[in-house]
């Protein structure tokens, strides 16, 4: 197993990130102020925060890639921010409920289990 800094963790999402969503463009960022290093993933409308989530969440802790095991961070967080115009603002509303409705699921399921 190759044990990781989340900085080279963090550079694994891009690539994934960029590769799933090049579209979009994404901010990730490591955050070192727990005892644990978090990832902060930010990005401006685009996908879900439900399917940016299935596309890296299984990084989190171990994972295998390109077949090399890799040990790193514990948290990913997620945070979609939407547009301020009117214009770009009105598609997404009903897409923020269902995004709304998958964190909340996804609470329940980490409560529960």
């Amino acid at each position: 197993m190759i044990y990781q800094t989340a900085y080279q963790t963090a550079e694994h999402l891009k690539e994934i990130l960029k590769n799933e969503f090049p579209a979009t463009t994404f901010t990730v960022n490591v955050d070192k102020n727990h005892i644990l290093s978090n990832i902060n993933i930010l990005w401006k409308d685009g996908p879900l925060s439900v399917d940016v989530h299935r596309t890296v969440d299984w990084m989190k802790g171990s994972y295998i890639l390109k077949g090399i095991h890799y040990s790193s961070v514990e948290n990913i967080s997620y945070d979609r921010q939407r547009s301020t115009s009117k214009e770009e603002n009105t598609d997404f509303q009903f897409f923020d409920l269902i995004d709304l409705v998958g964190e909340v699921i996804k609470a329940i399921w980490k409560f529960v289990f």
